[in-house]
């Protein structure tokens, strides 16, 4: 295990971790004129409006319009939100060697004689060897509740490895083997939550250009085939579930495939993209894909941060302002990851130190609220800012997801 992320992760002496909160706000009709109740009063209510609704409620009188956007608000709501006992796990790998090292994205409250911020950081954990003595390197990994699924790894002392699968309970800390796949699934296997169950499609092995899907229910821990065909599937690495549909994107985003787990089919569909200026002569291709409340998002190494217009078919570009465009990522090929966080897109970015004689980057993470602005999206940066000092230059982001605790 390498400690070089874990010595240099400091937080100013007077933090302290934000913990979990079971309150939760109920609402119930009344004759009252909310307006006619304190600030305090009304500023509690508000805290319970879903975040896509803020742009709505601003417009409803100058007093909901001042509490929304002040910033004991904006602190409140960012706390009650990381008071979810949802979490962000991300897995470095340290170039070829096999050793990977696991982290948590962890809020801190930030006090000083002002005012209280909060901030966030990666805190490494450990996950047990497993029991057969590899050191696995997952092709896959996801989180059903609090369980944290790695399907597949690549042994050379084990040809069997690709179809393996190892749970991980993050509540006990306990590492299990699970039951073995059906199939080999060694590369570009999409791999995604459906209704609480894991569907492995594709995974191509030994030539194979078409291979039967296969489930796993984590209740009943049994692997069984989702239907009897055998399906094509489309070659790429990013993959989400939308709409109760795992779709894959191709890495240049334009061609997506769709598989429907109820009616076990299969359909591709070519999809465009605006026009964006762009100084890049090279390829636009994909970095990451994520989605969010059921909007698929994609950072393109050209275009930047978009979203896929379902009803148009057409990748369209996040609106931002100048002040949020965005943190300070001056260069998309920086950007490493994105994942949903408390309906939010938390996006993970390296930061290298632009010197010959540094050898190591700072990893930065930014929250990013989404709201629909008529037919667009608008985003807006939360918080950004640096998660982990001093990584390696020949560290990368490999696998980063959310869990429910």
């Amino acid at each position: 295990m390498c400690s070089c992320l874990n010595d240099t992760m400091s937080l100013s002496p007077t933090k302290k971790p934000v913990h979990e909160d079971n309150s939760h706000s109920s609402s119930s009709s009344s004759s009252l004129s909310l307006s006619s109740l304190p600030n305090d009063a009304i500023l509690r209510c508000l805290l319970g409006v879903p975040r896509s609704s803020h742009l709505n409620v601003s417009h409803v009188n100058k007093t909901f319009r001042s509490l929304v956007r002040s910033p004991e608000f904006k602190f409140h709501q960012i706390r009650s939100l990381l008071l979810r006992k949802d979490s962000v796990y991300v897995c470095f790998s340290y170039g070829d060697s096999g050793v990977f090292q696991w982290f948590t994205l962890r809020p801190f409250e930030i006090e000083n004689e002002k005012k209280k911020t909060i901030e966030y950081r990666l805190v490494p954990f450990s996950i047990p060897r497993p029991s057969n003595g590899f050191a696995f390197v997952p092709s896959d990994v996801l989180a059903v509740g609090s369980e944290i699924y790695f399907i597949g790894y690549n042994s050379k002392e084990d040809s069997d490895s690709y179809k393996d699968l190892w749970i991980f309970d993050t509540r006990s800390g306990n590492l299990t083997q699970g039951p073995s796949m059906k199939f080999h699934r060694r590369a570009y296997a999409a791999v995604e939550v459906v209704e609480g169950k894991i569907y492995v499609i594709g995974g191509e092995y030994k030539g194979a250009e078409e291979m039967r899907v296969e489930v796993f229910d984590p209740k009943t821990r049994i692997w069984s085939f989702a239907w009897e065909e055998k399906l094509p599937w489309l070659r790429s690495q990013f993959c989400a579930t939308l709409e109760g549909k795992v779709v894959t994107v191709h890495d240049r985003g334009y061609v997506i495939a769709v598989y429907d787990p109820r009616q076990g089919k299969r359909e591709e569909m070519n999809v465009g993209k605006e026009m964006v200026e762009t100084r890049r002569s090279v390829p636009d291709m994909l970095i990451c894909v994520c989605a969010v409340e059921n909007v698929l998002y994609g950072c393109f190494i050209s275009s930047g941060f978009m979203w896929f217009d379902i009803k148009r078919s057409v990748w369209t570009r996040l609106v931002m302002s100048e002040s949020d465009y965005i943190f300070d990522v001056t260069d998309y090929f920086d950007v490493d990851a994105m994942v949903e966080y408390h309906g939010k897109l938390a996006v993970f970015w390296h930061h290298h130190k632009f010197s010959q004689e540094e050898k190591n980057y700072d990893s930065k993470c930014g929250l990013m609220a989404l709201d629909k602005v008529g037919g667009k999206i608008r985003g807006t940066i939360e918080w950004s800012g640096v998660v982990a000092t001093n990584v390696p230059n020949y560290c990368k982001i490999e696998h980063c997801f959310a869990v429910s605790h």
